[in-house]
């Protein structure tokens, strides 16, 4: 089973060869944001669509686009800074003394074709079978219902939960792998966790802005939020794609910095932060 597009309520995610699409409950109705990854294009870029019944002429607004070559010197970068700035040390010795020591460690790879996968699918399954529905030749997941209270009836199975538990190892000094990540489990919580060596570490707790400013100067971080806001506003009231074809102007992320004046708008010669101002 390939599943490529998946709903769930008002959440829905599609990926294709050349796009990925993503609509949130959060985002106005119809309003979707795509990232187009396109093998036949030089660039990445990420938009927001309107859903219209024209599918021809749908309102749409470019927030970003950056060249692969950048991308890829970007994430070259980027990558061996990337989980320093994303993960903080976690105090494993107060935590185990916090619980008694009563703390265990399920690996994720050592989850994979386990027992306990196996357990776990099938207990999924079956909690979310009066509700989801498999579609497209298996590509489409489908789920619609209340799904807090499925969550609640599955994760409180007591058979499920010692099953778990007995999966668990207990936290040792040494390991033969220099790199693990899982859930470290007690009574009362699970905590998504990752091992270095030696050391333990979760994710930090990043705003989308912080997020951004890992990638970009937190100025253009800052341009992308505003723009993308702004854009939703025009979005809200636009029924055609010429609604938006003025405000279609988006940043173009630059080595080394990012260049916010890098699109001329052909009408106003305006450049890109300034079209903003005066669109």
């Amino acid at each position: 089973m390939d599943i490529r597009n998946l709903e769930i309520n008002d959440f829905w995610c599609r990926l294709s060869d050349r796009v990925f699409s993503i609509g949130l409950g959060i985002l106005p109705k119809d309003i979707h944001c795509t990232l187009v990854f396109d093998n036949l294009l030089e660039d990445v870029n990420f938009h927001l669509t309107k859903n219209t019944a024209n599918h021809n002429d749908k309102p749409q607004i470019k927030i970003v686009i950056i060249n692969k070559e950048v991308l890829y010197q970007m994430a070259e970068d980027i990558l061996p800074s990337f989980f320093t700035n994303i993960l903080e040390r976690f105090d494993m010795k107060s935590y185990r003394e916090k619980h008694n020591d009563e703390v265990g460690f399920i690996s994720t790879t050592e989850i994979e074709n386990s027992d306990l996968e196996a357990v776990f699918k099938n207990a999924i399954s079956e909690a979310f079978s009066d509700i989801s529905k498999i579609k497209s030749a298996g590509k489409k997941l489908e789920i619609k219902g209340d799904i807090n209270s499925k969550l609640e009836n599955f994760v409180i199975k007591d058979e499920l939960v010692d099953f778990i538990f007995n999966t668990a190892e207990a936290i040792e000094e040494s390991y033969e792998k220099s790199l693990d990540g899982g859930i470290l489990l007690t009574q009362e919580e699970a905590t998504h966790i990752f091992r270095i060596d030696s050391e333990w570490y979760t994710f930090k707790n990043l705003s989308v802005f912080e997020l951004l400013s890992l990638f970009v100067t937190r100025k253009t971080a800052y341009q992308i939020i505003c723009r993308t806001i702004n854009a939703l506003e025009v979005l809200k009231e636009a029924k055609t794609y010429g609604d938006t074809e003025k405000y279609n102007y988006p940043i173009r992320i630059v080595l080394p910095d990012t260049d916010l004046d890098a699109f001329i708008c052909p009408k106003c010669k305006l450049s890109g932060s300034e079209h903003d101002l005066h669109a």
